[in-house]
């Protein structure tokens, strides 16, 4: 079996990481309600994963949109796209946002 890779010059922007976001103030407030502000840190974790999912699915994403404006595109690198694997993205970015929301649920239970 032959594969193909294909690269594509990309047109669209690139997305910027999100700067972290200033926890300080939350941070304090666990503290002062006696809360093990620990579980903000895994949240900043989470919310890093997640961001990293997006930015890699948004990369393949552009990859896709250059193809299909391309004039030099051909049938088999469309089927190289369609059969690049990206469920390792996806399956991150829907595990980094589970861990987000029970991390959150956690937290809205110290936080008053």
């Amino acid at each position: 079996m032959t594969k193909t890779a294909v690269a594509f010059a990309r047109e669209a922007e690139t997305l910027a990481p999100a700067p972290v976001t200033e926890l300080r103030p939350l941070r304090r407030r666990l503290l002062l309600a006696g809360a093990d502000p620990v579980m903000l840190d895994f949240a900043e974790d989470d919310l890093a994963v997640a961001r990293g999912a997006i930015s890699a699915i948004a990369d393949r994403l552009n990859t896709v949109e250059g193809a299909l404006r391309s004039s030099q595109t051909r049938g088999p690198d469309l089927m190289a796209l369609a059969l690049a694997d990206g469920e390792e993205d996806l399956a991150s970015l829907e595990a980094s946002l589970g861990n987000l929301r029970r991390r959150l649920a956690q937290l809205a239970g110290r936080v008053r």
